[in-house]
This record gives C-alpha cells, sequence and structure tokens, in this order.
C-alpha cells in the first residue's frame, strides 16, 4: 500500500517506520525537504520517499495526518484538490496544547474541519 504522512515527528514517524517495516511504500509529504524532522525520518528510514503535499496525498491509498493540531488547518491546502474516492485519511492528530490544555476548545475535530471544508466530497 502506497502511504502518506503529513507529519514526521514522534507518532508520524514511529508509525511510517512500523508500516514500511511491514512492507508499505512510504512517503512524506513536505513542503520543505529539507526540514529537520523530514531529515531525520530519512536518516532512520532510508525507505521513505519525500515529495511536495498534494502530488503525495495524490498518490497515496492512504493518508496520515500525524501533526501538532493547531497546524492542521495548514495543511487542509495539502488535501484540498485530492479526491478521496477509494483512500483512507488516518487522523493521528491530538488536541492537546500547551500545558495538557485542549487545543480545539469550541473548533471540530480535524477529521470534521477536512471533511466540512469540502461539501461536494466525503471522507
Amino acid at each position: 500500500m502506497n502511504i502518506t504522512f503529513i507529519g514526521i515527528r514522534k507518532v508520524g514517524f514511529a508509525l511510517a517506520d512500523n508500516l514500511a517495516k511491514a512492507g508499505h511504500q512510504i512517503s512524506i509529504a513536505a513542503r520543505d525537504a529539507k526540514s529537520g524532522s523530514v531529515a531525520s525520518a530519512i536518516s532512520q528510514n532510508k525507505s521513505f520517499q519525500v515529495a511536495e503535499p498534494a502530488s503525495a496525498a495524490a498518490k497515496a491509498d492512504a493518508v496520515f495526518l500525524a501533526t501538532p493540531y493547531q497546524v492542521n488547518e495548514v495543511n487542509a491546502g495539502a488535501l484540498a484538490g485530492l479526491n478521496p474516492t477509494g483512500k483512507i485519511l488516518v487522523d493521528c492528530t491530538n488536541p492537546v496544547g500547551p500545558g495538557l490544555t485542549m487545543a480545539c476548545k469550541e473548533k471540530p475535530p480535524a477529521r470534521k474541519r477536512f471533511r466540512n471544508s469540502r461539501p461536494a466530497r466525503r471522507w
């Protein structure tokens, strides 16, 4: 299975690394292919590929969203042009803010925000 990760820090890397070891092809969706988190992930697992977010998501069978909750609105752009038919979205975000407070407050969960941002399409 082709799996794209949006977010490749602690949670994203742990999941991606284990899925790669199980035989899946992993792409990291990155606006900056030379960022510290991407470089660290690649140095630990040479099988990972890096691609621009929209392209990586479009080629994926499944997309794992593993970013801090606070940046999910930025990531919506990476998924905006994606045709979700037959794709899986795994939301690994955790709405915990500074001091272990709820980061989402009045906002809906990330998966609902993505789904609601594109009324003609459903995940």
